[in-house]
């Protein structure tokens, strides 16, 4: 029972580097979990600021992409996710400009219908950035705010999707044995 063991985040860290140092990254990522738990906890009972509320937002997010380690499925699962969620964050602000326009180009809205699922799977190598405006094929004068705010979102998700592969890597690694 590793919560029993561990009096507080300390005896955690302490018993999370000897596991280390044996190469038993299984148990170590089980210690890393409950360190984080623990520490998170002491976390609330302290007076909110800047730092802690970062640090509590770290915490829940690694929580939140693969529980710290221990799970590639869900990292798998969160990189899929938030990168769908914001490339469609991304197209909203253009879908909406289309749309009130005074005679709506319903074939350009029909146009990114069409090509979400390809622009997808292109929008999940992180390195390749092919932003809407270049898939739209010169249409009307697109104004500056919609292309920022749709430019925010797409940035966004690609931070995501690259913090989502490297929780999957980190996840895969405590399933390496030497």
């Amino acid at each position: 029972n590793f919560e029993a063991e561990c009096a507080n985040w300390e005896t955690a860290t302490f018993l999370k580097n000897e596991e280390l140092k044996r190469n038993n990254t299984i148990k170590a990522l089980e210690y890393k979990a409950i360190e984080k738990y623990l520490y998170s906890t002491e976390l609330k009972k302290k007076k909110l600021s800047r730092e802690i509320i970062a640090v509590r937002f770290s915490i829940w997010l690694s929580k939140l992409s693969n529980n710290h380690g221990q799970d590639w499925l869900k990292a798998l699962r969160f990189t899929a996710g938030f990168g769908a969620i914001f490339l469609i964050l991304s197209y909203i602000p253009y879908c909406i400009n289309f749309i009130l326009l005074p005679k709506a180009e319903y074939d350009i809205l029909l146009k990114l219908a069409k090509n979400f699922i390809p622009s997808y799977f292109e929008y999940l190598i992180p390195t390749k950035y092919n932003f809407i405006p270049t898939a739209l094929d010169n249409t009307k004068n697109i104004p500056f705010y919609i292309t920022s705010i749709s430019s925010v979102f797409y940035f966004m998700g690609k931070i995501a999707i690259g913090y989502g592969i490297v929780e999957i890597v980190q996840a895969f690694r405590k399933l390496n044995s030497k």
